[in-house]
């Protein structure tokens, strides 16, 4: 498992994304370091691990669900609010968390997210094919 805790805590998102004649769902976004000191500051660098989710906005201090793990997007999407190009949809950003301790393999995702103060363990794994089991608790 490759492990990031030498570099300062990174950010994570929860996106409410809307496209028009879907149901909307929302995106979770957790952004590793980047690549190269260069590309620190480039919004183009794909360093987001996503996930979707489906049905109502989650509470991710309590969070026990499935989710679809998508390509990795652009740390642009960190900060962006508004339309996706190519008549993608509309996200607006429901939550912004800092992560600490991340670590990732080809099955799963750890971290602890601080979320308004509060020290939250995220846990991803996967189940098959693009499917991941997603699950938080208090630190």
């Amino acid at each position: 498992m490759s492990q990031n805790q030498a570099h300062a805590p990174t950010r994570a998102v929860l996106l409410l994304h809307a496209v028009s004649g879907e149901p909307d769902h929302c995106d979770l976004l957790l952004e590793r370091p980047p690549s190269s000191p260069a590309h620190a500051a480039d919004p183009d660098d794909h360093r987001l691990i996503s996930f979707r989710l489906e049905g109502p906005v989650p509470d991710l201090t309590a969070l026990d669900q499935s989710a679809t793990r998508t390509p990795d997007h652009r740390a642009h999407y960190l900060t962006h609010q508004g339309p996706i190009s190519g008549a993608r949809g509309r996200v607006r950003r429901i939550l912004t968390a800092r992560i600490h301790d991340l670590q990732e393999s080809a099955t799963t995702v750890r971290a602890t997210l601080e979320i308004n103060a509060a020290h939250i363990r995220f846990e991803a794994d996967h189940l098959e094919s693009n499917r991941w089991r997603l699950q938080t608790r208090p630190a």
